[in-house]
């Protein structure tokens, strides 16, 4: 006899989010405005990028605790809110403490066909972080890259402050970190 899922909860706290078991599926769930919203499962140049700009930012902020790259990171203000978004990768430069939120400095999102929606909706989210001062959009079907930045005060803005292409170099002002597109997509033949 298979076991039933688990229905999922009305609005929920982010607390209550983390302690749910799930639907009894492999499914990946972001908690917005209270309710589980499944997620697309990454694409395998998703998987390509992720990887590379890990290795790339692990690799320049090794020497420089307590700023470190984290992947599949959640972002959330506290258990009591009803937001809790899953970032593909992260930037945080708070030292480590499993039951604080991570504070991230700097957002990564890889835009795949699959997520693509969802995902540039999250940017909001994310700019609402006193903490985050960059996020940044990594194209999986080209090499595109749009980086937004957080300016002083409430006058955050939606349009980017860079769109970087083939040939470029990424500049990570928050972390002072430079990486090159051309090894960000390495492995994806574009």
């Amino acid at each position: 006899m298979n076991a039933l899922p688990v229905a999922k909860p009305r609005r929920m706290t982010v607390g209550e989010f983390l302690d749910w078991p799930g639907d009894g599926t492999d499914t990946r769930y972001d908690l917005i405005a209270g309710e589980p919203v499944a997620q697309a499962a990454p694409s395998r140049y998703h998987s390509e990028i992720q990887a590379a700009l890990t290795g790339l930012l692990f690799t320049a902020l090794r020497d420089r605790p307590p700023c470190r790259p984290l992947t599949e990171a959640w972002v959330f203000r506290s258990p009591r809110h009803f937001n809790n978004r899953t970032a593909a990768l992260l930037v945080t430069c708070r030292p480590p403490n499993a039951s604080d939120p991570v504070e991230p400095r700097i957002v990564f999102e890889i835009l795949s066909p699959s997520n693509r929606r969802q995902t540039l909706a999250n940017i909001g989210f994310y700019a609402a972080f006193d903490s985050v001062q960059e996020i940044v959009t990594v194209d999986s079907e080209r090499v595109e890259i749009l980086v937004y930045r957080s300016a002083t005060g409430p006058d955050r803005s939606d349009t980017p402050a860079a769109v970087l292409g083939p040939g470029d170099r990424l500049v990570l002002h928050s972390i002072d970190v430079t990486l090159d597109l051309a090894d960000i997509y390495r492995n994806v033949p574009f």
